[in-house]
């Protein structure tokens, strides 16, 4: 027999780039946007949980960051007068910075309730359904790229001729 190969890459073949995505927050889900066979690209949204609480959430701490914002732009105007201390001008810029990093973890925590494919592949498994409440690091889907898939096949000698790449 023959040993023919066949690759549909020009990088070295290799097996199939597989994982498994966990939900990152605990909540409920709300749209399952895929299913299992479903072609995805590189960032495309899989499923969203509820994510009303992370919103409000992102919406309280925001107000918060702009009104600690105009208290440091009123306190520019003030350390210039010499009205306040610098260390109470400090106090308040530094609160803003704090503040600023406070919006960007929630903001991340609102973008957590969607599950998105990290590379183009396809969905080999879902484990999740409608309605379902999902902990952190529960088993979601399992995705695959088959772009780089390699075939080796024996087959006998008199056949081997009339193999090649992309035939039938």
């Amino acid at each position: 027999t023959a040993n023919v190969a066949a690759s549909n890459r020009k990088a070295p073949p290799g097996p199939p780039v597989m994982a498994t995505l966990l939900a990152e927050m605990a909540g409920e889900v709300a749209a399952i946007e895929v299913e299992e066979g479903d072609r995805v690209v590189a960032g495309q949204v899989l499923e969203r949980l509820d994510s009303a609480r992370q919103a409000l959430e992102l919406r309280q701490v925001q107000s918060e960051a702009n009104r600690i914002a105009h208290d440091v732009r009123r306190n520019e105007t003030l350390i210039e007068r010499r009205m306040i201390s610098r260390d109470a001008y400090d106090r308040t810029r530094f609160g803003s910075q704090t503040q600023a990093a406070v919006v960007d973890l929630k903001r991340l925590d609102l973008d957590k309730t969607a599950i998105r494919a990290p590379y183009a592949g396809v969905i080999t498994r879902r484990f999740i359904k409608d309605g379902q409440w999902l902990s952190r690091e529960d088993k979601a889907f399992a995705i695959a790229d088959f772009t780089h898939l390699q075939a080796r096949i024996d087959v006998p000698e008199r056949s081997a001729a009339l193999i090649h790449a992309g035939a039938p």
